[in-house]
């Protein structure tokens, strides 16, 4: 509520003669024309309740750069005064109902609560509007998000720029998770780069942004660099690029010799070793007697009969999991009722596997089941007579690990999909990728890299039909990689530490879809603090509260909630308005009710 009162008192700061900026959970700019005004963005819509301070009696409309929640929560206050809204894209009008399958090939990360119903979607790239405050022309710039625009108007003579979050200051931008268009290539960042060079080329005298400063000198620079680092950025989405422009390059990976290579029906299934068979994402360990220890599976339950059948096993006795995405886990429970199998993972991943629901997590849509056996990091268990050590190996997800092993005298790690092989993968995918939205950052990949390296197995056996030989040059450079990422997405990151603002999962709340009860809800808020120093956080909405957080924790404070019953089959959207520090960033927190 601090927050709130807060921006309740804030003053509109004159820009220009007739440009005004509210400084809220987005900057919102006012232009003014005699007693009328245009609004960019709005926030929480308190901008409204101030307005007669500047001797603005009306507003025309109000023109969303993009439709982030923080953009224009306050939708409905505008809508009561019959202000209109416009914006570029289309409704997203059963996204909450729709949720889960989590979002993961085109990720939304922020649409407001409730649906989009209150907004037209009728602005067009290129277009340009004429308002009672002047014409305004429209720019496409999709990077922050895919249907991004700015707004160029030329007011009291000047060329202002309204960017949106295309950039919040010199070499920074805003919430970078949001270029993470999926988890694994720069697409994102390609889009944003480019954006800034045709931003760049306006030679506007005032730079806008949604966050951060107004700026007014320096503005063809300051976008020209902050394009190079967003570039760079795009690049190091890709060991393999990195690793070919290094001088000399690095020679491909050597893949793994196949012994023999079968049809079972629509599968190909290929032998590595005498004990060792391989199909999609599912190993298959053997031992002589014909029992079977299974990694992963992206197999139909009625697939795995005629494969068994095929390499000579006799049951499947145990299944270990590298990573939570769900062609990694696809219908274990059907597995575990038919062949009554132990699945075996390390604690990181065992509450998402049981509960997929809780999470806010790409690739998540499969059905949970608990664990029967679940390990410590570097724990060693053994498997008619095989001695395995499990790791924790974060990288393409925090919810990640390795498992080590001898298969027929070869020392190998079976290593899910944070790693490909150098040159074996299609140069346009990447190698794993990290994105904040998959828990996954470059500081992980080095650190899982270095594992690797101090493991230095024979064979690594990756996954998606990849297994290829360790070198250990590949894995040295593999680790100066990730930390050249990690320095890069620092540089772009306005506070420094990207691990702190490229997170959309600092704070959430667990768990994120519950069952409506009469009871009330019993939730949690959960906040995680890279930094180096004590992080506050205030929260407000449904209820209120405040915490620090000591640093590198993550810390957990217990949410009581009592909604009214919503209708039967319905999904409530809920949120909750978040200050981190002094910093208030509006309803930035969601979670889910059913009522099934």
């Amino acid at each position: 509520m601090l927050a709130l009162l807060l921006f309740s008192l804030a003053a509109l700061e004159p820009l220009l003669d007739n440009l005004f900026v509210y400084r809220d959970a987005a900057n919102v700019y006012v232009i003014r024309s005699g007693d009328r005004a245009v609004l960019i963005d709005l926030a929480s819509g308190d901008v409204l309740d101030k307005l007669g301070s500047i001797g603005v009696r009306h507003v025309d409309a109000i023109y969303l750069t993009h439709r982030d929640r923080d953009q224009w929560f306050g939708f409905r206050k505008a809508s009561a005064r019959g202000i209109p809204i416009h914006a570029l894209g289309e409704p997203v009008s059963d996204y909450w109902r729709k949720f889960f399958p989590a979002p993961h090939g085109s990720i939304v990360y922020s649409v407001v609560v409730p649906d989009e119903n209150s907004a037209s979607f009728d602005v067009a790239p290129g277009a340009k509007i004429q308002t009672t405050a002047g014409a305004l022309s429209v720019v496409a710039t999709p990077g922050h998000t895919r249907d991004q625009v700015a707004y160029l108007a030329n007011i009291g003579g000047k060329k202002v720029l309204f960017s949106g979050d295309a950039i919040y200051a010199r070499g920074k931008v805003w919430q970078g998770y949001q270029l993470d268009w999926d988890h694994w290539r720069g697409h994102g960042y390609e889009a944003a780069a480019a954006s800034l060079i045709k931003l760049r080329d306006l030679n506007a005298a005032v730079l806008a942004p949604s966050h951060g400063e107004p700026q007014t000198q320096g503005i063809e620079e300051t976008l020209a660099i902050t394009a190079g680092r967003l570039w760079r950025a795009a690049e190091l989405k890709n060991f393999d690029l990195y690793a070919l422009t290094r001088t000399p390059p690095l020679a491909p990976s050597s893949p793994l010799k196949r012994l023999e290579t079968v049809r079972v029906g629509k599968k190909l299934l290929e032998r590595l070793s005498p004990h060792l068979w391989l199909t999609g994402n599912n190993y298959f360990l053997l031992d002589d007697s014909g029992a079977c220890f299974a990694v992963d599976n992206n197999l139909d339950p009625a697939e795995w009969q005629p494969i068994l059948e095929r390499i000579g096993a006799r049951s499947i006795e145990k299944i270990w999991i590298t990573h939570l995405h769900v062609d990694h886990v696809l219908r274990l429970p059907e597995l575990k009722a038919r062949y009554g199998l132990e699945i075996i993972t390390e604690k990181p991943l065992a509450d998402l596997l049981e509960h997929p629901t809780a999470y806010w997590h790409p690739f998540s849509y499969f059905d949970g089941v608990k664990p029967d056996r679940v390990l410590s990091d570097g724990e060693e268990f053994t498997w008619r007579g095989y001695r395995m050590c499990a790791y924790h190996a974060p990288g393409q997800t925090w919810f990640h690990e390795f498992l080590e092993t001898t298969v027929d005298g070869r020392r190998a790690v079976f290593a899910g999909d944070t790693f490909q092989g150098l040159g074996l993968w299609d140069l346009a995918n990447g190698t794993g990728g990290w994105s904040g939205f998959n828990r996954g950052f470059p500081a992980y990949h080095a650190l899982s890299a270095r594992l690797m390296r101090k493991i230095a197995p024979e064979w690594v056996l990756a996954a998606h039909e990849r297994p290829f030989e360790f070198r250990a040059e590949e894995w040295d450079l593999r680790a100066r990689w990730a930390e050249d990422a990690a320095r890069t997405l620092d540089e772009l990151s306005p506070t420094g530490r990207h691990q702190f603002d490229f997170n959309p999962h600092l704070v959430s709340v667990y768990p994120l879809v519950s069952q409506w009860s009469a009871e009330g809800q019993k939730l949690e808020l959960r906040v995680a603090n890279p930094l180096d120093a004590p992080l506050e956080v205030r929260w407000s909405g449904p209820v209120s509260g405040t915490m620090k957080v000591a640093p590198g924790t993550t810390a957990a404070s217990p949410l009581a909630i009592r909604i009214p019953q919503p209708a039967p089959g319905s999904r409530t959207a809920v949120t909750i308005d978040i200050t981190l520090q002094d910093r208030y960033l509006g309803p930035a927190v969601f979670f889910l009710i059913d009522n099934k």
